[in-house]
């Protein structure tokens, strides 16, 4: 469900300042999450993208972020008592808000795996893949499941390039591999190089929609592990999974949460939780199966 419209005039919006009673703006959207309509137009503001948003009744309270160029006169009359809109400005104005990590030791990654992150096979729109390790220089980006299929900018010294994480590695830095290494290094023949890594708010598909999807191998017909991930968040990282409030978490090195159940109405929600507290959820047939996964080289 998204936030939709009743009325095709504004004549009769009364904004204060970037907010109004009573508005709505169709479509664009972004995310929803239920907080309350005092807090909306804050979490937009701190919503990489977000550019104006709808607060509506719906489930007792729901924020609705959205995306895209937005002006005040696009905002429609709402019937409903209660609701809200506003605009925060264009979302080219957010910065990143992830520290760039310097001095971390990168070296060529050899192997082509289709193991690790197990990314379902797709059209990506990154298609320089890295490994990460477990060192402690790596901070915030020491390999977790949760980083898989997110966007990193590398430079060692020949210019910044998008990659994408697919694979883990322990005791290690950043290994690259051959596609990303020949990109980044140039003709450098040097085993070892020194390179900056940072977080991207970034998706790896054209679209902007968020993609749930069940690991290869997952049936959903009878009683099986479901093993279900979310791919294109936007630099936004993954601390729950649950399923009518059953949590789930990954399990080994790929980001698919593993839900032990019997049969699940496939009309039930997943819901993934963020780090920054948004919510996205999905049917579980909404969820794609594919039929194998990513080769990346």
């Amino acid at each position: 469900m998204s936030s939709t419209s009743t009325s095709s005039t504004n004549l009769n919006i009364k904004w204060h300042e970037n907010w109004a009673f009573n508005c709505d703006f169709s479509g664009n959207d972004l995310t929803h999450i239920q907080i309350s309509g005092e807090s909306c137009g804050t979490r937009c503001a701190q919503t990489p993208r977000c550019s104006h948003y709808a607060w509506t009744t719906y489930k007792h309270g729901t924020c609705w972020l959205k995306q895209g160029q937005i002006s005040k006169k696009q905002a429609v009359e709402k019937n409903d008592n209660g609701n809200v809109c506003g605009v925060v400005g264009p979302y080219e104005q957010i910065s990143n808000e992830y520290p760039i990590i310097s001095n971390i030791f990168a070296t060529h990654y050899l192997d082509n795996d289709s193991d690790g992150c197990a990314l379902p096979v797709s059209h990506y729109t990154i298609s320089y893949p890295v490994a990460l390790g477990n060192i402690m220089a790596l901070k915030y980006l020491k390999f977790r499941p949760e980083l898989c299929g997110q966007v990193l900018t590398i430079n060692c010294g020949h210019g910044s390039l998008d990659t994408i994480v697919t694979n883990s590695k322990p005791e290690g830095g950043l290994l690259l591999y051959t596609s990303t290494w020949n990109k980044l290094i140039k003709n450098n023949k040097t085993e070892n190089v020194s390179c900056s890594v940072q977080l991207q708010f970034r998706n790896v598909f054209e679209s902007s929609e968020p993609r749930c999807y069940y690991k290869l191998g997952t049936i959903t017909s009878t009683t099986h592990r479901y093993k279900i991930g979310i791919l294109n968040t936007y630099g936004r990282i993954v601390s729950e999974a649950t399923i009518d409030n059953q949590s789930a978490h990954p399990r080994g090195a790929n980001s698919s949460y593993a839900f032990d159940f019997d049969f699940v109405d496939m009309n039930k929600e997943v819901i993934f939780t963020f780090e920054n507290g948004m919510k996205n959820s999905f049917r579980l047939e909404e969820c794609l199966h594919h039929q194998t996964e990513q080769i990346w080289s």
